[in-house]
Formats: structure tokens, sequence, C-alpha cells
């Protein structure tokens, strides 16, 4: 069901919108526009502000207060707002404390851990891919970007009703792995036993690219890539083995962060299932790609960007007229091959896959499939809804796919796919790279376990120095939990759009507007609760008019958690979640700071509710971004 919020937004527009038709019938208003004129206040001014008095001014020659003033005499209470009042021109609406807490409170006690969650997926299955990293390194913090921002949105459209699928797609035909099967047979494996596997072939691969500059190196690596591609070889078979122990090596450092898959598809499994070339022919079909008659396309099939001008901005004004899907020496290229996955995303091509188990257990309890060469069959893929969690770099790659479902008569698939594209993740000003090593340091690695590492040697020192925590059974969870909160904020804060220039330094603040700083709030919410040893109970209707200032900014906090977390979902933004614990946990705070609880008198009951509501509101809303909030801080 809607909000509380909503619910109080659709009273306010329902009033406005009769009372301005009535007194100003030939304005040409939408209820939409009634609907974007709206909101929340500051509290001396009301708790929801309309400015349509500003728009209809301009249309009549009026004043905005003149305007407001003669709308306002039209409108009533509602069973939510208990008055309308005008200020330089604004409308403002009042709400009924009693019944607006009084409902807010209520709704809490009866959802629990569900609070905020709603039905806006309506069940509809979304397959969430990430983070796609190549099995030839160890996640670092550029990845980790990825890998937390995909985990987030999955966690956060499950929350908002879908039914979520978390997919990763494995590259293990790459030019990159064919360098490190290059690597093994040449520089050998013997520092593999004594580092982990990822970080092992991370060092490998700066080593084979180094040796590039021999004479016949990189020729001897091109053929390997051939025999990897033509399946049922020593190459592709040591290329396979290779990539699966990188994988499962990189799967341990994302159960750390605790980030979870349901099933992984593999590169050469999509070759094997020849979806290639079931793409190929649809495109040719549904007359998608040509072969261009210029010399410097011949023997190419391509797709003509002037037919798709009007699908994407990125291509309005293409450099090239014609986009290569399948080159001269009958090679794909990475969007064809895409392209491809794509339909079989959307269940647009049979589900030829097989899947085994790769965890049989995640430290979540659930297996993680992987596609094979046997196994058994799944209902994995045939989704309605597709995202992509890929930087933005790759963003003409994702509207050609985009771009050639549409031409094939997938108009609907187009519609659902949508690429999340973020800014990459910087080291003093420079992009970090796998080829020539630059997550690689003399004094620390920039990998994602390094990070972890050092980040929970430092919360660690905070939990130590504590007299609450300290002496605890526990100081080593509460400080690795302490240490996930800081780099999922440090991380998830920031709009997908915008560089991260990653800084230890930044990454080890525990300070406020900090994931420490809310999950404190939370334990100091529990804390409370704990001494005054709460128990969930409908309260009384006269402590609801104990409500002040303070408690009810909380309150209405509080009630926005559910439109928080579809906003979160419509736009694809986890820092919509991160701005809104940081708001509600300073919130609390002031209003804790402010007012005795325990020790509250009359106000003690309403208190300990609200106390008790904005602790479950925390929580759920920290779980969405991954982070597991602890009792005691």
């Amino acid at each position: 069901m809607p909000s509380l919020m909503y619910l109080a937004k659709e009273e306010f527009v329902t009033q406005l919108e009769n009372a301005a038709k009535t007194e100003f019938e030939e304005a040409r208003l939408e209820r939409i526009d009634f609907w974007n004129s709206i909101n929340v206040s500051s509290q001396e001014f009301g708790d929801l502000s309309s400015s349509m008095a500003f728009r209809i001014a301009k249309q009549y020659g009026k004043s905005p207060h003149e305007v407001a003033q003669h709308i306002l005499r039209h409108m009533k209470r509602t069973q939510l707002i208990k008055e309308f009042t005008e200020s330089s021109g604004y409308l403002n609406s009042v709400f009924d404390r009693v019944a607006y807490s009084k409902s807010v409170i209520e709704t809490v006690i009866d959802e629990k851990e569900f609070y905020g969650s709603s039905n806006l997926g309506k069940g509809e299955k979304t397959l969430i891919e990430y983070p796609a990293v190549n099995p030839t390194k160890p996640l670092h913090v550029g990845h980790l970007r990825n890998l937390l921002l995909g985990d987030s949105l999955a966690n956060i459209l499950a929350f908002c009703g879908y039914s979520v699928e978390r997919e990763d797609y494995i590259d293990d035909l790459g030019l990159q792995v064919a360098e490190l099967v290059w690597g093994h047979i040449h520089l050998g494996s013997k520092n593999a036993q004594n580092k982990k596997y990822d970080q092992f072939l991370g060092e490998l691969y700066v080593e084979v690219n180094k040796a590039l500059e021999k004479d016949g190196v990189k020729e001897e690596i091109e053929t390997i890539l051939k025999k990897m591609e033509q399946g049922n070889t020593d190459e592709a078979r040591l290329s396979r083995s290779i990539s699966e122990k990188c994988v499962l090596a990189q799967y341990e450092t994302a159960f750390n962060y605790k980030v979870y898959h349901n099933v992984l598809i593999w590169e050469s499994d999509i070759v094997a299932a020849k979806l290639l070339g079931a793409a190929v022919d649809l495109a040719k079909a549904k007359g998608a790609v040509i072969t261009p008659e210029e010399e410097k396309y011949k023997g190419t099939l391509a797709l003509d960007l002037k037919q798709v001008k009007d699908i994407s901005k990125e291509f309005e004004n293409p450099e090239e007229r014609y986009k290569v899907l399948i080159r001269s020496n009958g090679v794909a290229t990475y969007a064809m091959k895409d392209f491809a996955f794509h339909l079989w995303k959307f269940g647009l091509l049979k589900d030829s896959f097989s899947y085994s188990q790769i965890i049989q257990k995640q430290p979540n309890g659930a297996c993680l499939y992987s596609s094979s060469k046997s196994g058994e069959k799944r209902g994995f893929g045939n989704a309605k809804k597709v995202i992509n969690i890929i930087d933005m770099r790759q963003s003409h790659e994702q509207s050609t796919v985009k771009a050639l479902l549409k031409l094939t008569g997938s108009a609907d698939s187009a519609s659902n796919l949508t690429h999340v594209a973020y800014a990459i993740v910087e080291i003093g000003g420079k992009d970090l790279s796998g080829r020539s090593g630059t997550w690689l340091s003399s004094e620390k690695n920039y990998t994602a376990d390094d990070l972890l590492r050092e980040t929970t040697a430092k919360a660690k020192e905070k939990v130590e120095s504590s007299k609450k925590i300290s002496g605890k059974k526990n100081t080593d969870e509460v400080a690795k939990a302490i240490a996930l909160s800081a780099i999922r904020f440090e991380y998830l804060r920031v709009g997908p759009e915008k560089k991260i220039d990653f800084s230890w330094e930044r990454a080890l603040n525990f300070e406020a507007n900090s994931g420490p700083y809310v999950m404190y709030m939370y334990a100091r919410a529990r804390s409370i609760l704990g001494k005054a040893a709460y128990e969930e109970t409908q309260l009384e209707a006269r402590d609801y008019g104990f409500i002040n200032n303070d408690e009810f900014k909380v309150i209405k906090l509080i009630s926005m958690a559910q439109d928080i977390a579809e906003k979160s979902a419509n736009e694809y933004r986890p820092n919509v979640i991160t701005d809104y614990l940081l708001d509600l946990s300073s919130t609390f705070s002031a209003f804790y700071e402010r007012n005795q609880v325990i020790k509250g008198g009359e106000s003690k009951n309403i208190r300990l509710a609200i106390v008790y509501s904005a602790m479950h509101a925390m929580g759920n809303m920290l779980r969405l971004l991954g982070v597991e909030p602890i009792e005691s801080m």
C-alpha cells in the first residue's frame, strides 16, 4: 500500500487541485503539475508546501500571495491534514500530528523488518548483472564500486517487490585470459601456492604484459586464443581451470563484503550453446544488420547508425557511418556477443545452458550455480527487466545492444534494458589498470582485500579504545561490521555519475556523515530500548498528545522510508538511501539529546515508540545498502 507520506501528499494535491480549478478554471494545469509543486517543508511553515500559486500568478498577472489567498479559502481539512496556511505565496499543509503519528508507529510495529518495503515491482522478474570482472586479477578498489553498487541495487529492488536474479558474467575467452594461459605455460605458477590465487594471477598478468615486448610472444598468445575459442583443446581446458580458480578466489572477497549471487554465466558456455550464431541469424532475418559496400567494411556485418539515430543520443552524430559487429575475419565484436547474451537474458532465445553447483552453500545459505557443459536445467534468465552495472565508458556498446533489440522486433525488451553507468574510481587522479598493475604498490595494494583488512584494523583500534565495547567477546565481529559500513557508505553515498578519487584517509574516516555514524545511532536506539525493557504495545490516545516538534520531525522522516526506497529503485541510485539515513540519524540524535526518553515522564511511552520506530527504519535502510547493523557500539 502507499506510504503515509504519499497519502498525505495525495490529500494535499486533491484539495489543491479542486480549489485551484474552482478559482482559476482557465489555468492550463494537469494533476501532475500539482504533484510536482509539492515539497516537504521546514516545520515552521507546516509539513508540506506547494509553489503552485507562483505558476498560476504568471498566467493571470497576479501576485502569488493574492492567488494563494483565493485558493486557500476553498481548501478543507482531511484525514491527515488539519489545516492549510499561506506564507509569501506558498500554500502549506499542517498535519494532524495525532492521526499521522499513530498511523506511522502502528505500521512500524506491525511490519517491523518489512517496514518501508513495497510492491512497486509487482513480482516482475529482474536480472541484474554485476560485477563481471575478468578472471585475471583480484577485485581492486575500482571493481568494488561495481560490486557494491550492483549488490545494493539488487537489495533495493527486491525490497520494492521485484523478483531479482543476481547474475555474474565471466569472460573466460578474452585476450587477457589467453595471456595468462601463455604465462602459465612459459613463466610457471610456482608462486601460486604462497598467495591468494587471484592475487597471484594479477601479478602474473603484469609480468606477461612486460614479456609482450619480446618478439613472437604476441603471435603465440593469438594462437592460444584461437585454440581456446575452438573448445575441447588443452588450451581451452587450461583457460577454464585458471578462470574458475580465479573466480572462486574473487568470491572469497565478495563473501567478505557480504555479496552473493544466484548464477555465473561463462563466455565459453555462450559459445558452446551457439547463442552467437542464433543472434546473427535473427539480426540478418530482421534486416537489422547489413554488409556495407564500402571497401573499408568489405566482408563485415555491421549496424547502419543512420538507421538508429533516433534510438539513442549515442548515435546522433557518429564519427563512423557503420558499427561493425562481425569483422571480416569472422570474429564477433563485444557488442554482437553481448546482443546474443541479452537475447538469452530476455528469454528471446531458448535457454540451452546446463547448470551445476559451483559453490554448494554461500555464507548466506544459498547455492551459487554456474553454466556448465553438464548439469541440469534451471529457470535462469527469461527476465522482464534487465539491469547492467557497467562503467560509463561502455555506454556506446550498451546502446548498440538496445538498438539491436529494437531492430529485431524486441522493442519491449529494449525499453526494459537499463544501463546503470558509473564513473570510474581513480587513485590520485589516475585510472586503475590491471595490465600495467597500477593497483599494485610497494607499500600496500589497492585490492578490495587490502581495503577491508586496513579498515577493519582501524575499526578495531576504535573498538578497543571504547569503554562500552572493549572486552566483549565479539570485538572482531563489531570491528568488521563497522569497517564494512564505512566502506559501503564511502562508495554508495556518491552518485554513480561522479568519479571517486579513492584515498585511504577518507575511507578510514568514521566520523559524522559516515556508515559507522548511522550504525552508532541504530545501536544507541537499541540501547535505550534495552535499558527501558521496551515491549511492543499499543499506545493510548493520550500518549500522542505529548508529541513535540523534535519528535514529530523524526516521525515524519520515519514515514518517508517507503518513498525513499522506491525513489532509489526507480532512479537506480543507492545514494538516495545514504542521504536519507544521514538525515534520519542526525534528526534522531537531536531528538534524544534534547529530550529524555526513559525519564521522560508522561512522554516516556511515545518517546520509546519513536525510538523503536526509528531503529527499524534505520536498520531496514542499512540492510538495503548491504550493512547489517549491530546491537552495541
